[in-house]
């Protein structure tokens, strides 16, 4: 969700490891540019990444959110003129994504964000969702802070190791379990507030 500088090549990597993936993002024209294997982000080797993944039929972009079994939540929290995140894009995506959650999906959020969002967002999901958290069922989250410098981002998301920390153990290890499906470098295990620390 959002396929920016960090979500488009996160995409792509994932949709060119076989994985199924559907981008979303609220600018129509980026979607179908996507679509369309016509790129605005000037990263090397995406464009033909890109092409790729959309060409096999395993990365498709949409506006509208997905059903899926793992999200992934890639969406700018820029400073405000007081110095302080805003977190309206990341509270969108929540609100969107609350009716499509279903038993043991998994939530993660890669936004640079304050310490203890992972955890509001469990919060207020439950809230919403009270069904979806009992003894036998659960929604599961994770923060995992992206380190890339652009131009490089491609190598760099494969490469650098990844710190990932869940709201629990079992969230951290599940998350783990998705980033090890394309990450080649160490995994960090940690919780979430410390992973959000990380970034900050």
């Amino acid at each position: 969700i959002g396929l920016g500088y960090i979500g488009l090549p996160t995409a792509a990597l994932l949709a060119n490891a076989d994985m199924e993936v559907v981008g979303i993002d609220v600018n129509l024209q980026r979607v179908e540019q996507i679509n369309n294997c016509e790129l605005q982000i000037s990263e090397p080797g995406l464009r033909s990444m890109v092409t790729r993944a959309v060409k096999s039929g395993r990365l498709h972009a949409k506006v509208e959110m997905q059903l899926a079994d793992i999200y992934l939540v890639c969406v700018p929290t820029p400073l405000t003129e007081n110095n302080t995140p805003n977190m309206e894009y990341v509270d969108d995506v929540i609100d969107s994504l609350v009716p499509f959650l279903k038993e043991n999906d998994l939530v993660i959020l890669e936004s640079t964000s304050p310490v203890g969002t992972t955890t509001s967002i469990k919060s207020k999901i439950k809230a919403m969702r009270p069904e979806l958290f009992t003894s036998k069922s659960t929604i599961h989250f994770a923060y995992c802070p992206e380190r890339m410098i652009p131009g490089n981002a491609l190598d760099e998301l494969v490469a650098n190791d990844r710190v990932v920390g869940g709201v629990t153990n079992a969230d951290s290890q599940l998350a783990a379990k998705f980033y090890r499906q394309f990450v080649q470098a160490k995994i960090h295990l940690t919780d979430a507030q410390t992973a959000e620390m990380v970034k900050l």
